[in-house]
Parts: structure tokens; sequence; C-alpha cells
């Protein structure tokens, strides 16, 4: 009695295109979430003493956002390690009847997501933690207007200069 056995014979150069092709469509994929690299926003927080802080985001189909505050010594500026991140989506928004025209021109692009604060006390002891819900009005010159839902919403700069020599004045609902 003869056994017969199927031999099967391996094609290198088909699984390295499907292998190919699969790097290729993930790093595609990857580009086009990176493309722009992160952006960054500075604010100036006039609180008494002022505060410098810094906001920087990664595009994507999620966006993921890191909140801190940097040490300003030269300038008299108070530091602690509060801290934040933030993970949203885009969406659409409309324009709450209460905020002037700045933050409405400036919602080119707006991502809805929680923020997710880890707060310090000015000896860098650690005071408690909080989420929020939020939007990122992000305009098509580089600004950010961040909106606190249903609290306040407070311009962001491009640059720490340019936070500096602007109107670092946070909007309040009524």
């Amino acid at each position: 009695m003869s056994t017969m056995t199927r031999r099967t014979k391996r094609h290198p150069r088909s699984i390295r295109t499907v292998i190919g092709g699969a790097l290729v469509l993930l790093f595609a994929a990857s580009s086009v979430a990176t493309a722009a690299g992160p952006m960054t926003w500075h604010r100036l927080n006039p609180g008494d003493p002022p505060e410098h802080e810094r906001y920087t985001c990664r595009a994507g189909e999620v966006w993921v956002c890191r909140y801190n505050k940097l040490p300003e010594r030269d300038l008299g500026f108070a530091w602690n390690q509060t801290r934040g991140v933030f993970r949203g989506t885009e969406t659409a928004f409309e324009c709450p009847e209460w905020f002037s025209d700045a933050p409405c021109d400036a919602a080119d692009t707006v991502i809805e997501g929680v923020g997710t604060f880890w707060t310090y006390d000015n000896d860098l002891r650690p005071t408690g933690s909080f989420s929020v819900d939020q939007q990122l009005l992000v305009s098509d010159d580089g600004s950010l207007w961040i909106y606190w839902t249903d609290a306040f919403v407070c311009p962001w700069y491009p640059t720490f200069a340019e936070a500096l020599t602007s109107d670092p004045s946070c909007e309040f609902v009524p």
C-alpha cells in the first residue's frame, strides 16, 4: 500500500510581499496620526503669583494631550507639579451664546473628551485629582482655546512669548 504525501511548497516571495504590505499599511496609518508631530501651546495663568502652563497634543483618530507647568524662576512665577492628560475625538461644535467671537472663530477643529488632572501644592505635595469634560477649539492659525464644559474657556498660544504679550483672560459662564 502506498502512501501519498502532499508537499506544500512555501513561497518566500509571497510571504515577504504579504508582510511588506502589512508593514506599509501599518506605517501609513501611523503616519497620518503623527504627520504634524506634537502640537504645543502655552498659557500665562495670571494668578498671584502667575504660572507658565503648557499643553502638548498628538493629533490622530484619538487626540492625546498632556498638561503641565513649567518653572519660570527668573520671572518670579509659581510652579508645582500639577499635571494632566486629555483624550478626545473630533466632534461637531455649536458655540455657546456666552462666548465672545474669539473662541468661536478658533473652532476650526473641535476635539471633545475628558481631562484628568493630578494637583500638587507649592511644596510639591499631592493634593488630589479630578476629571472634567473638555473641548479643545483648535484654529487653523495655530491658536487654541480650551473649554471646560459649562464652566469657562481660556486662550492658549503657540509660544510662551506670545502668551506673555497676550490677554490671558478666561471667559466664564454667566
